[in-house]
């Protein structure tokens, strides 16, 4: 099998279960995971802010030798997708809400997602394809925040805010709400319906069609070329063996490489505990 070097890119934790469901779909490649953790949740931040984080995540993983790139984020897929399409050299996939899943089962569903994906054309483009259910969205400018706090040891969230009882399924608009799935269950008691396993299937077919290229070399290359992952601020820290990370997933029986970019030491704590420990 042609190995692969798969960029996935996020806002900070929630890519992490992207990522999972990728490794689950396609393994035994190279994955360079960026989480923008020091920016998290893109949410609450300017358009125009967040599509330059994107921008500038991306093009380290560009730089670390990604062939593709999986926006592990429905803002980021929301409002950048389109752009980075067009600029980029290698394929772009992106991460949207699963109303497609949901309209085939659901008379009723809420749409639970941050501000910038719920008022975006590209939500509403979805639902108007589903029309056989009524999609109620639901714009929440905190609670992914609240839940990248909790998945580093913070208070779990508050879900008092969320409505309840005249739903029969919740569609899943932030790849940061997988995190605290079985907390959404307990509350809604209704199904719910993720887009990342549609983000894997799409990255699965496409990796065989992908022109092979020189194994490991891309990335070795800038790995002797820097000392450093490429972040900013408090993320810059040196590459260590703490950023190189072979992983033997146990539930799927192979061998991937996940290599964190931008992440101190405690954030690949919190990844391994979230993907590897069945916390999700």
């Amino acid at each position: 099998m042609q190995r692969h070097c798969i960029g996935v890119f996020d806002s900070g934790m929630g890519g992490l279960s992207v990522l999972d469901a990728c490794l689950r779909a396609a393994p035994g490649h190279r994955y360079l995971y960026y989480g923008d953790n020091l920016h998290a949740p893109y949410g609450e931040r300017a358009e125009g802010e967040v599509r330059a984080l994107v921008r500038q995540g991306v093009r380290s993983l560009m730089a670390a030798g990604a062939e593709v790139i999986v926006l592990a984020c429905n803002t980021a897929t929301a409002l950048c997708a389109q752009e980075l399409r067009r600029a980029l050299r290698v394929p772009v996939i992106g991460t949207e809400p699963d109303v497609r899943s949901a309209a085939r089962v659901c008379r009723h569903a809420l749409v639970l997602a941050t501000p910038h994906t719920a008022n975006s054309p590209h939500l509403r483009r979805l639902i108007l394809r589903a029309p056989s259910c009524r999609f109620d969205v639901l714009p929440l400018a905190r609670l992914a925040g609240e839940i990248e706090r909790y998945v580093r040891g913070g208070a779990a969230p508050d879900l008092s805010v969320l409505p309840r009882g005249e739903y029969d399924g919740v569609v899943l608009g932030c790849t940061h709400y997988a995190l605290i799935a079985p907390m959404l269950r307990d509350y809604f008691r209704v199904p719910l319906f993720d887009g990342a396993p549609k983000t894997a299937g799409r990255l699965a077919r496409l990796l065989p069609r992908l022109p092979v290229r020189g194994e490991g070399r891309f990335f070795d290359d800038f790995f002797k070329k820097t000392n450093t992952v490429l972040g900013t601020d408090d993320h810059l820290c040196p590459m260590s063996i703490s950023n190189i990370c072979l992983l033997y997933h146990t539930e799927i029986n192979t061998n991937s490489e996940i290599i964190f970019l931008n992440s101190t030491g405690f954030i690949n704590k919190c990844a391994y505990k979230q993907m590897f420990l069945s916390s999700f």
